[in-house]
């Protein structure tokens, strides 16, 4: 590595972290701010679970964190990128670089390396931190709306990929269990009733309900007839939606018609490419302005990241909710199109 790409790459990673400072800090104070009205129902909630309002609201802030650096990454990274690209031209360092034979691109080169090593970064933290925090997330924020109590008792039906129908009196969010279920089964009008089913899941497995002893079937019968999980329960989409990529196949193979799951999971694929395009889009749109105000580069990124944002937002419930838009094609798009015009704009700025 040159003497100019460990320059780049270290202001790169300066302000990558003052971004990322800024960002979820700013996020945070928001949020804060916003549930402010809660405070004293979350300070009983907090409470009941043995926190201080203080240690519960430390806990709720420390275990959302990965989940919020996910959000704002690729967007973090083409603020970054700006800002690098700012202090080179501010300390008239651009105009030697580029009289001395150095390409945009080559400028460029470290900032896109790093770029793809935090982006690897932040597909491992969506993929293996969120899912295994993804349920003490879940109560820690019911706690922080003043709800303590993990129980749930007002349950809409629930239906497995099969066809059997369960009526639950209450779902604990606590133990994974279902209590005071009814099941009507797909083939049969006898109706089946449980004291309890409760979620088990063994290392290596992918885990099944158990229905409580002495129900009219066996844990091997009901495995037979049924293969209920944790994500028909209408109650559990906020873990789903913080599911791994394998997580979320699975269960749109269990659920081939289920269009927000097939997003979801394409989303885990096409996000990894996220701040690629976006720098793509976004370098030579800064990089050919002369001038040094820092306000000038903000507002490109700016704009740039709020019509990503929109778009691909725009798109994934278009898909999830329209058979005339592929869930695949509603991942992919927004990338396709934005990387599309970022190449054309890379490869006139070459020129």
């Amino acid at each position: 590595m040159k003497l100019i790409d460990r320059y780049i790459l270290k202001l790169f990673a300066g302000a990558l972290a003052a971004t990322f400072v800024f960002m979820m800090g700013l996020y945070f104070i928001l949020h804060f701010l916003a549930h402010v009205k809660h405070q004293d129902d979350a300070a009983v909630s907090f409470a009941a679970n043995g926190h201080s309002l203080f240690s519960g609201l430390c806990r709720y802030y420390m275990v959302h964190m990965p989940e919020v650096a996910a959000m704002f990454g690729p967007y973090a990274i083409l603020f970054a990128a700006m800002f690098t690209l700012h202090h080179l031209n501010q300390n008239n360092e651009l105009v030697p670089m580029f009289s001395v034979g150095v390409s945009q691109f080559r400028l460029a080169l470290p900032i896109i390396i790093g770029a793809m090593l935090v982006s690897a970064a932040l597909v491992g933290i969506r993929e293996y931190v969120i899912p295994a925090n993804a349920r003490e997330m879940v109560l820690i924020s019911r706690m922080m709306r003043g709800k303590d109590n993990p129980k749930f008792d007002k349950l809409e039906l629930i239906v497995d990929p099969i066809g059997n129908v369960f009526e639950a009196k209450e779902w604990d969010g606590s133990k994974l269990q279902l209590n005071r279920v009814s099941m009507l089964p797909a083939l049969g009008t006898k109706v089946v009733t449980f004291d309890y089913l409760r979620w088990t899941q063994s290392p290596g497995s992918h885990g099944y309900f158990v229905p409580s002893p002495g129900s009219s079937l066996t844990v091997e019968q009901f495995r037979g007839v049924s293969n209920l999980s944790l994500h028909d329960i209408r109650d559990e989409n906020r873990v789903t939606r913080r599911s791994s990529y394998a997580e979320l196949k699975e269960q749109s193979e269990r659920k081939p018609k289920n269009r927000q799951l097939a997003i979801m999971m394409h989303e885990h694929v096409s996000y990894a490419f996220t701040p690629l395009v976006l720098l793509l889009f976004g370098l030579p749109l800064v990089l050919r302005r002369k001038e040094k105000s820092i306000f000038v580069g903000l507002s490109v990124c700016l704009a740039l990241s709020l019509s990503y944002f929109s778009l691909n937002l725009a798109l994934q419930r278009l898909g999830s909710k329209s058979q005339f838009l592929d869930p695949l094609l509603a991942s992919w798009l927004p990338l396709i199109i934005f990387g599309s015009i970022g190449l054309i704009l890379f490869e006139r700025s070459r020129r």
